[in-house]
């Protein structure tokens, strides 16, 4: 079957109105808040409030409203922050040490004192803990600290879900692991086919790319969709002003695993992971142009085993013995063209996996920033897939290749002081393609199963199937491009902050699903399978 979905359009528009006095929504980035009045109480509007991430010269500023309130939406994670407020008459506060995390809603509240002529600016040291965080429903939270610590098998960002109570498995909150929705910056990282993350093998993002980690559910929040169940949220790391970097590696050595398998027998094949990378950051033109960049790479060797008859006690666990296993390769050889090459046994696997994360942030203007990001993975399993006969052939095994790619375009503009624009736009790109052995000749050959009994060691008449040729579900190919626009509006208005956008995504998938295509001959016995019928 062949199955073409030229323009499947996902369009989703929300233009909705969320109003909140003390709460907000969980947002990729998180939000300073606070009340500005004089030592006597008396309210200050029109005060300048200007917030500034010292570790990468980020910088926005707002006014307080006639009920002294002033907000800062969506401001960039990280810090530490300094915030500035000043007033017409007033000494100037300046309160440090502020650091913002995912969905932080950080009070900060100042009493200004008013100006004499040997009075100074004022300043306080704020500890970081001091943030207070508003939250709807339930979450759970892991920082790049956190994640520097954690044992994470095969150092896979979605194996975090595990840390959580509220997820079992890529399920969260009892719901279908089909209902969990992934954002990596606040844009879709899932996959639109079979659902979950977007992409294959052991990762898809470097771990040390990840700045933070966020599982929630019941999360009613007026920015987010596509999610019955819960989200996923994963934010990035940017560079900062200080060049930083680390390199790892893991190595797991064929030394450390037993010498024997799982049967007793000596093992010949390596079996073996290897992984390294390393993360580096920081500015190009400092407090305006900073990058980041992050590579992840595993290979990783093991056997696996087809017929692979050694002793008596295989023989009567396969149901077949030695002799009639090497007559159907026989004739296979002679008179199917099946190849020389060793088709039972024990067999080496050599996977591949690479990820590579860059990040640019450019701050234009005090007014604009810009972020670019590109994510690129791809993973390589070859031989990875049988099929459903008893016995397959080497031959017969197919391998499994995916490449994921998206790039991301986020503009953050303060067009007034109290009205923010987030415009994202996304494209990503992703194949997942089974693909049929290399010893086949040809992609489209029938798959022939021979049904076959055996006289086995222990005395009993064994029966089983061995299959050569080609495969059921080889090939199968799978393309999908998306394109996302996100707009987000921030506009705050007295007690009261609005938001206003709309979500937008056109997926084009292109799926070439196979199943018997290539046709099946049945050979009910050795002597069928030797005379050709």
């Amino acid at each position: 079957m062949y199955l073409r979905l030229h323009h499947f359009l996902g369009f989703s528009v929300l233009l909705s109105l969320l109003i909140s006095i003390t709460a907000f929504g969980q947002a990729t980035d998180a939000s300073i808040v606070g009340v500005i009045k004089a030592t006597d109480g008396q309210l200050l509007p029109g005060a300048t409030v200007t917030a500034r991430n010292e570790s990468t010269g980020f910088q926005t500023s707002t006014v307080s409203n006639v009920e002294g309130r002033y907000v800062i939406r969506q401001a960039p994670l990280g810090g530490p922050y300094t915030i500035t407020i000043s007033y017409i008459g007033f000494a100037n506060q300046v309160r440090t040490g502020y650091r913002l995390n995912q969905g932080d809603l950080l009070t900060v509240n100042v009493d200004l004192t008013e100006n004499a002529s040997d009075l100074q600016e004022v300043t306080v040291t704020e500890n970081a803990l001091k943030n207070r965080t508003d939250r709807l429903g339930a979450s759970t939270a892991i920082t790049a600290g956190n994640i520097a610590k954690l044992p994470i098998n095969n150092r896979s960002f979605t194996n975090l879900l595990a840390l959580s109570p509220l997820s079992n498995g890529g399920s969260v909150g009892g719901q279908l692991p089909s209902s969990t929705n992934y954002l990596i910056d606040g844009a879709s990282a899932r996959n639109n086919l079979t659902s979950g993350a977007l992409g294959n093998g052991p990762y898809s993002l470097s771990l040390e790319a990840i700045r933070e980690f966020e599982i929630s559910t019941n999360d009613y929040d007026v920015t987010k969709g596509r999610q019955g169940g819960g989200s996923v949220s994963v934010v990035t790391k940017s560079g900062t002003n200080t060049t930083t970097g680390a390199a790892f590696t893991y190595y797991n050595a064929d030394s450390l695993s037993s010498a024997r398998d799982i049967r007793g027998n000596v093992r010949a094949v390596d079996f073996s992971r290897y992984q390294y990378g390393f993360s580096l950051g920081g500015p190009i033109i400092k407090d305006k142009l900073h990058y980041f960049v992050a590579l992840d790479r595993q290979t990783e060797t093991a056997p696996f085993y087809i017929a692979d008859i050694r002793t008596d006690a295989d023989a009567n666990a396969l149901q077949i013995s030695r002799t009639v296993l090497d007559s159907v390769i026989t004739i296979g050889r002679q008179k199917y063209g099946l190849s020389n090459s060793q088709q039972v046994g024990e067999f080496e696997r050599k996977t591949v996996a690479n990820t590579l994360f860059t990040r640019l942030d450019w701050q234009i203007n005090a007014k604009n920033l810009l972020t670019i990001r590109n994510n690129f993975s791809n993973w390589d399993n070859p031989n990875s897939v049988n099929d459903n006969s008893a016995i397959n052939l080497y031959e017969v095994w197919s391998s499994f290749k995916s490449r994921e790619n998206s790039t991301l375009v986020s503009l953050r503009s303060t067009l007034r002081p109290t009205l923010v624009n987030e415009l994202k736009i996304q494209y990503q790109s992703a194949t997942r393609n089974f693909e049929p052995n290399s010893q086949i000749p040809s992609a489209n050959i029938p798959r022939a199963i021979v049904s076959v009994r055996s006289l086995l060691p222990n005395g009993r008449t064994g029966t089983t199937s061995v299959q050569l040729g080609g495969q059921r579900f080889t090939p199968e190919r799978n393309l999908e491009n998306q394109l996302q626009l996100v707009n987000t509006v921030y506009l705050n208005r007295g007690r009261y902050n609005f938001t206003f956008g709309t979500d937008n995504t056109l997926t084009y998938l292109d799926t070439y699903i196979s199943n018997e295509q290539n046709g099946r001959f049945i050979f009910n016995s050795l002597r069928e399978f030797d005379n050709l019928n």
